[in-house]
């Protein structure tokens, strides 16, 4: 009957959706840029990374934790090849991977809003000079604390 039809065209739309909600999720889940943020939050609640405060004068890993940046109250300075080596490793000891390379990751984290970079006429730039007291002038990836707010 035309009643049975049209509930089952309802019900077949509402699977639909609810099936488009889900790979929706998943997508977004999957995001590099979440990814990263996420591996970098419980690397740093862990206490298995440290990002120092930009006016400290201490270097080094201490208590088996890597330096791998600074920060100040708008940004995480973050030397991106100890910070995306973190990351994979995070994933590596879950029985996972992070599908996505170092400079990919960083296009993922710009296109989030989540970074400053510099624009040199075409020539977009993610890792940024910044002058840290006990370093000197340094690349780093400028990440927003807002991203992480921990």
């Amino acid at each position: 009957t035309m009643k049975e039809k049209n509930s089952m065209t309802v019900k077949a739309w509402e699977t639909l959706m609810s099936l488009s909600e889900q790979q929706g999720r998943r997508i977004h889940e999957d995001a590099p840029a979440e990814k990263f943020i996420s591996a970098l939050k419980e690397l740093m609640t862990a206490g298995q990374v440290i990002i120092r405060d930009v006016s400290s004068h201490e270097e080094g890993n201490e208590n088996g934790a890597e330096h791998i940046g600074w920060k100040d109250d708008l940004y995480y300075y973050l030397l991106p090849g100890l910070t995306y080596k973190a990351v994979c490793q995070f994933y590596q000891q879950q029985g996972g991977v992070f599908s996505v390379g170092e400079n990919t990751l960083w296009k993922h984290i710009e296109a989030a809003g989540i970074i400053t970079i510099a624009q040199e006429g075409k020539q977009v730039r993610r890792a940024i000079n910044k002058r840290i007291p006990a370093k000197g002038v340094v690349k780093v990836i400028h990440l927003k604390t807002s991203a992480i707010n921990l």
